[in-house]
């Protein structure tokens, strides 16, 4: 059996479009970097978004959750659908089961060449907080009605654990 290759996130902005590159594994413990990231986008002034997961062999709820994000963030700015290039069937049934066809334009050939990407941060780190994980999966529901039904657990999950969890002024024992 292949072992699962290591996530690779990269990106570049050329001419207010965004390349973003995903490749290997990619799971929620990637969200903090990749969700950063956005942070930043949100704040400039991209307006277009092509997305490179050719060499993704593995992609999680979580990060499908974010990439529903960064669909978010280009039709705020009202330039269209962001392009998603993938291989293989089985990508192909993961994102038509969460309703990308209508979100993304998604192309089944090798993406135009960009020159200089850099490493998101990387990817050796805590996994992401409950609320990240939270707002994730809410945006993969917001998508379509059989997003709401297929993650409404995992996000009641989420809510009862973000409600169990101590605050900081619960958690420190007070002093006399």
């Amino acid at each position: 059996m292949k072992a699962a290759a290591k996530p690779t996130m990269q990106a570049v902005c050329r001419d207010e479009v965004l390349y973003l590159r995903l490749a290997g594994r990619l799971t929620f413990t990637a969200a903090g970097p990749l969700n950063r990231f956005l942070d930043g986008l949100a704040k400039g002034s991209m307006v277009a978004a092509v997305v490179d997961m050719v060499s993704a062999d593995y992609v999680d709820s979580t990060i499908l959750g974010i990439l529903a994000r960064l669909v978010r963030l280009v039709r705020e700015r009202g330039k269209g659908r962001p392009v998603l290039y993938v291989a293989g069937a089985d990508m192909d049934v993961l994102l038509d089961s969460v309703g990308f066809q209508t979100v993304f334009d998604i192309r089944h050939e090798s993406p135009p060449p960009v020159p200089d990407y850099v490493d998101i941060e990387s990817v050796a780190e805590p996994p992401p907080a409950a609320d990240a994980l939270l707002e994730a999966h809410r945006m993969l529901m917001d998508l379509n009605e059989r997003n709401r039904a297929a993650f409404q657990d995992t996000v009641d999950a989420l809510r009862r654990h973000l409600a169990n969890e101590p605050t900081a002024t619960t958690a420190a024992p007070r002093g006399p």
